[in-house]
């Protein structure tokens, strides 16, 4: 099986946070774009997580949780764990 690329985890991270079901504060979100500066509140940061794990066929560990920071973390922990993108 084909490793996803940072293009396609970025793509598909975009695509979670412009779906609808989570609130953004921002609408210009970079790889350097903090996780809780994007979003409104932490309902909206778990939501994101649950998202993120289908997304990505994994399931993240509350020790992971708390190192991803930025939107570029959360593509780099697809990338290298994430099998494949729903």
């Amino acid at each position: 099986m084909k490793k996803i690329t940072k293009k396609q985890a970025m793509n598909k991270i975009e695509e979670i946070l412009h779906a609808g079901s989570i609130t953004l504060v921002t609408e210009n979100v970079t790889e350097h774009t903090k996780l809780h500066d994007a979003l409104f509140d932490s309902l909206d940061q778990v939501q994101f997580t649950i998202e993120f794990e289908k997304a990505f066929g994994i399931s993240l560990k509350e020790d992971d949780i708390s190192n991803l920071k930025t939107i570029g973390d959360y593509v780099n922990y697809a990338v290298h764990h994430s099998p494949f993108i729903r």
